[in-house]
């Protein structure tokens, strides 16, 4: 898991944004992690002013991961978004209080792929006790976007919610109700085997 001496925030990355004005720093903090929120559709340029883009930067942590490292969620700032700016990892399946279950297909990630677009939407109760897990397949660095500064988003900008991430958090919800009941079934047909 990152520690905290592995999650800068862009001020300490870039300790120079902090002697520059607030209209330099803001054209800075864009030119710097725009990019990365872009690839977020309901943190675009389409819902979000770029000072409001630039504001959302600094809240961004950086994350560094080793070859081999599997990660959940970062222990201080919980999920969260997460764009591949250096480096690979695939994401393993769910890992619960007890056990990993098996992706169905194992994806990808490399750069400029984020990373739980859709899945940061929904609470974490909402996950009943799984949470997504990655593995890392080389040094990676990770721009992160926190959970909760995209909530914090949302519910300021009612359009980005409205015509964007709510049916992305729908969708989120559909897939999960369809693993459940499969998953439910499949238990039903394991259990019916056993008797």
């Amino acid at each position: 898991r990152p520690s905290e001496y592995t999650s800068p925030t862009l001020d300490q990355v870039f300790p120079t944004l902090g002697g520059l004005s607030l209209e330099l720093r803001h054209m800075a903090t864009l030119h710097l992690v725009a990019k990365y929120i872009e690839m977020v559709p309901y943190l675009s340029h389409d819902y979000l002013t770029r000072k409001e883009q630039a504001s959302l930067a600094f809240k961004c942590i950086y994350l560094e991961f080793s070859r081999g490292e599997t990660y959940t969620k970062h222990p201080r700032y919980g999920r969260g978004v997460m764009v591949m700016k250096q480096g690979s990892c695939i994401s393993l399946g769910l890992v619960g209080s007890r056990i990993i279950r098996e992706a169905r297909c194992l994806k990808t990630y490399s750069i400029d792929n984020p990373i739980a677009v859709n899945d940061t939407l929904v609470e974490d109760s909402f996950l009943g006790g799984n949470e997504p897990l990655y593995r890392f397949m080389s040094y990676s660095l990770v721009v992160f976007i926190p959970q909760s500064a995209i909530f914090e988003v949302l519910k300021d900008k009612k359009m980005a919610w409205k015509n964007c991430a709510r049916w992305r958090y729908l969708r989120t919800c559909l897939v999960k109700w369809s693993r459940d009941r499969n998953d439910g079934v499949h238990m039903a047909n394991c259990s019916g085997r056993e008797a």
